[in-house]
């Protein structure tokens, strides 16, 4: 029998990113209590056949609208009223205002993807995230957990803790398995190896990492300052992630000599991992530090885990992002567009009016990204050289070469595949769900309407016009019989003889 590690293990069917729907399907009163439950149905738009139901009352409603009101955004959440809750007529109107409010909420993967959205909408996980974690830090006594931070991040499948070793401190944490692992624990593991041993000056590897049965382990210091969203916030990374990135607070705004910097030495540190087929599509503020050398992106290594990236929801509606590195640099505009504005991500409703507030130099990088003519996204190296970024230095390899082992590169080699096969599987369903949704909207509106009025009304006057020429017609054929019935018997004998 084999061991477990060396067993292919597919990752979970959960992809937190996909999009959500959650619709109030009606109301029932709570047996003597005066209170109200709202009955929920929760399904993925792309996976008609995953949805659950689920009661909720507007306690809990409230609960959730606050704490995700610490993100700055309006939810819109109905307000509180003590008497008269229970008339039919007020629940009715409270449930529609409801629906507003879970519109908004799954309108954003920062929203539906996190940890109070995934518990109010019981979007449960196939296992205890951190009691798996702490189980698996007693196998590697050199880490001592100090603290538990479950909230400093933005998905409910990671966790983080502070743990120490001697009395230096670190930044643990760990990641589920997503829907895109496809490769065996001890894979995993000998491709954690070669990552953690790449060397770059634009890359900050792990100090320790591994992979289990359920998920993936990192361990990296702790930067005193935090990412570089800590930074322009001015926050402490170990704060609720909601809390510290309040979008109403004024964050510090980048010189654009700063963002070109920044930008050149991430484009590096891309491709690099492009070139070693190491699929890192997570390219944001929250995973970048800047230090006295450079800067330097982090938890690329998580990767590994097959967990789906930040912006996929918005690479799924770009029809020219058709490969790993259309991803990496869809992601890298991302993050351009976030040092130039601020917005966590870039509306895909509205490109041209988003793209319109970056300043001048940058609109045409932004363009040909997010708004390709040729439906062709321009490669890394094209935009490391392209006039914003090729006057800027950055640090090289020591080494001419990075060598990578056969079972690690097949390894590698079969997550990009992964990961760019389900993408183009999952487009083809938002397509058809976006044709049908559009040929419904055409239907019942109300130009389609009275154009489909006007259509009965004629064939109405048509059919009426109808019956009458048919009740003359009969009318004249039944003149004729009784009139003349001496000539049907005179045709009748002559059909006889």
């Amino acid at each position: 029998m084999k061991s477990s590690g060396s067993v292919m293990m597919q990752g979970s069917s959960n992809d937190v990113t996909l999009p959500l729907r959650a619709t109030i399907t009606g109301w029932k009163l709570v047996g003597n209590h005066v209170k109200a439950e709202y009955v929920i149905e929760v399904e993925k738009l792309l996976e008609k056949k995953v949805s659950h139901k689920i009661q909720r009352r507007y306690a809990e409603f409230s609960s959730l609208s606050k704490t995700l009101e610490k993100f700055g955004i309006s939810l819109g959440l109905p307000p509180k009223k003590v008497f008269g809750n229970l008339k039919e007529e007020f629940i009715d109107k409270r449930k529609a205002a409801l629906q507003k409010f879970l519109d908004v909420i799954c309108s954003h993967v920062l929203f539906y993807a996190g940890h109070a959205v995934t518990e109010f909408l019981r979007l449960y996980y196939p296992i205890e995230l951190k009691e798996w974690t702490l189980l698996s830090v007693r196998s590697h006594p050199e880490w001592f957990v100090h603290q538990y931070r479950p909230y400093c991040g933005w998905r409910a499948e990671k966790q983080y803790f502070e743990v120490t070793s001697g009395k230096a401190t670190f930044v643990l944490s760990s990641i589920r398995y997503g829907p895109d692992r496809c490769a065996t624990m001890d894979q995993l593991n000998s491709a954690l190896d070669f990552i953690r041993n790449i060397n770059n000056p634009h890359l900050k590897e792990c100090v320790s990492s591994w992979a289990d049965n359920n998920g993936i382990v990192l361990v990296r210091p702790v930067s005193s300052c935090g990412t570089l969203r800590d930074r322009l916030y001015k926050s402490d990374w170990r704060g609720d992630f909601y809390a510290k990135y309040n979008v109403e607070l004024s964050a510090c705004s980048l010189q654009l000599t700063d963002v070109r910097f920044i930008c050149r030495h991430v484009l590096e540190a891309l491709l690099v991992l492009c070139a070693l087929s190491i699929p890192f599509l997570d390219v944001h503020s929250g995973n970048v530090l800047v230090t006295d050398e450079g800067c330097e992106l982090i938890d690329f290594d998580q990767v590994l885990a097959g967990q789906p990236n930040i912006h996929r929801p918005s690479m799924l509606k770009n029809a020219a992002v058709n490969s790993i590195e259309d991803m990496m640099v869809f992601s890298f505009g991302e993050f351009l567009f976030e040092l130039l504005t601020g917005f966590f991500s870039l509306p895909m409703e509205a490109l041209n009016d988003e793209i319109d507030l970056v300043p001048d130099q940058f609109r045409p990088l932004l363009k040909s990204i997010f708004l390709s003519e040729n439906r062709k996204l321009p490669t890394l190296l094209e935009v490391a050289s392209s006039d914003l970024f090729v006057d800027i230095p950055v640090a090289r390899m020591n080494r001419r070469e990075v060598r990578i082992p056969s079972h690690v590169k097949t390894t590698l080699d079969a997550l990009c595949s992964q990961i760019l096969e389900r993408f183009q599987t999952d487009r083809n369903k938002l397509n058809i769900m976006r044709k049908e949704q559009k040929m419904q909207k055409f239907i019942f509106s109300e130009s389609e309407r009275q154009r489909r009025k006007q259509i009965i009304k004629k064939e109405q006057m048509s059919q009426s016009k109808g019956n009458k020429v048919g009740e003359t017609q009969g009318a004249s054929l039944i003149d004729s019989a009784t009139t003349s019935p001496v000539t049907e018997q005179v045709s009748n004998s002559e059909m006889v003889q």
